[in-house]
């Protein structure tokens, strides 16, 4: 036994296998009001993830990502609503591949295919999630993850990302033979939902331009979204950014906005951002405002706390909503 344990240490320390991660704990403050009740509890959350990431050569590569597949990846702790051997003290969150995917990676192209990383960007929340829209619904609901296939290339100095995701299979054809000559014979046929998208940094002297397109297709009606981030020149270290996004189909209109800064303070770190998005006559603001501490930093990782505060106003599914949560979140990554 001691003899296949040693083997299996010195494999990962000789191989080229690169092993990182990341744990919080968070506790929080949570106000919830609405037309029928108003709420408010607190209560604690935590997360632990592992990367583990390979390149076997020739610029091909393998990536994984395991943790929760839940809201951000985050379990509450004691929360009665999850079933442990014993209380409810004794739950434990069971774990995924968030991430899985593999490729090749050049200076001039690249592609993968998988369940691959997508940044978090507002035309993803307006796209996917039209009822949420506000704050950071791609990052909570799809941990930045997508499925399908990527791929990159260089239009001169111009990286250009491309994507196909699938967003929805389903059985295409189904035939219903007549159970009698008096019966009809059914088929029924529906297509899978997927979506392209691409995007793109144009930098113009100071300032870069960052266009994002996403069109759905498929069964029903799909949306179409688009639109474009302004990235200002950093004045004072803080660096500023403006963004606007609009996307349609047969059963709504809608747009988004998002106004975003951040800056060094010390050694620390400043985030802002303020949401404002139009749904059919209906509107919602967000508000995010967090400083991290640096606690310690070193070539092995680094341990940050921050205070963050969210404020919400306004939802296209709840008359008379609002949200405030406060928050202190402690994070440890390692390399």
């Amino acid at each position: 036994m001691r003899y296949i344990v040693f083997l299996i240490i010195s494999e990962l320390l000789f191989s080229n296998i690169n092993i990182s991660g990341d744990g919080r704990f968070r506790t929080r403050f949570d106000i919830k009001e609405n037309l029928h009740q108003n709420t408010n509890d607190l209560y604690h959350q935590y997360r632990a993830r592992i990367n583990i990431k390979s390149n076997i050569g020739g610029d091909w590569f393998f990536k994984s990502k395991v943790g929760t597949n839940s809201v951000a990846g985050m379990t509450k702790i004691g929360d009665s609503e999850h079933n442990g051997p014993g209380n409810e003290n004794s739950h434990r969150p069971n774990l995924s591949f968030l991430e899985l995917y593999f490729g090749r990676k050049t200076n001039g192209y690249g592609y993968w295919i998988g369940a691959y990383p997508l940044k978090s960007n507002p035309c993803l929340d307006l796209h996917y999630y039209p009822d949420k829209i506000v704050g950071i619904p791609w990052i909570l609901y799809n941990n930045s993850t997508i499925t399908g296939f990527f791929a990159y290339f260089f239009l001169k100095e111009n990286k250009i990302n491309t994507f196909i995701s699938i967003d929805q299979n389903s059985t295409n054809k189904i035939e219903e033979f007549a159970s009698s000559l008096d019966d009809i014979g059914v088929t029924n046929v529906k297509n899978d939902n997927y979506t392209i998208g691409l995007n793109t940094d144009i930098k113009k002297n100071n300032f870069v331009l960052s266009p994002y397109v996403l069109v759905s297709f498929g069964e029903g009606d799909q949306p179409y979204t688009a639109g474009i981030e302004l990235e200002l020149e950093k004045l004072f270290d803080i660096k500023t950014s403006i963004s606007h996004y609009q996307t349609n189909n047969s059963d709504y209109n809608a747009n988004h906005t998002r106004i975003k800064f951040n800056f060094p303070h010390i050694n620390n770190k400043v985030n802002f951002f303020y949401d404002l998005a139009l749904k059919n006559k209906k509107s919602a603001s967000y508000l995010w405002l967090s400083y991290s501490f640096n606690i310690y930093d070193s070539d092995l990782g680094k341990l940050t706390i921050s205070p963050t505060i969210r404020l919400q106003n306004g939802s296209f599914t709840e008359q008379d909503y609002s949200r405030s949560i406060f928050e202190v979140t402690t994070q440890i990554k390692f390399n």
